[in-house]
């Protein structure tokens, strides 16, 4: 069971994407005390609006990979060290919103 209520939340940051024809776009490795982020990208709805994301240790988002629309609330765990790549789902830029939760 996932109880975000109580997460201590840590460092926010906001990561640019490029559109889906573009490159994806990756952080930096997440601290060992992150175990979980919380992301959104904020947009206006549309039916292909959103990111492709993908976690990993330098992991490069593509067309396939997990779909978050736009103005979405994801919980993703994560483990020491791993990195979050993103990119459009369509032919709009934008930036995600990404919070860490810290143990």
């Amino acid at each position: 069971m996932l109880s975000h209520d109580v997460f201590q939340w840590g460092p926010s940051q906001s990561l640019s994407y490029n559109t889906a024809g573009g490159a994806a776009t990756s952080t930096t490795a997440f601290a060992n005390q992150t175990i979980w982020l919380r992301v959104v990208a904020p947009g206006a709805l549309t039916s292909t609006g959103g990111v492709r994301y993908k976690v990993g240790n330098a992991p490069a988002a593509t067309s396939s990979d997990v779909l978050l629309p736009f103005n979405w609330v994801e919980y993703i765990r994560i483990a020491p060290g791993e990195q979050l790549s993103v990119l459009s789902n369509d032919g709009v830029a934008g930036t995600l919103s990404v919070s860490e939760a810290l143990t």
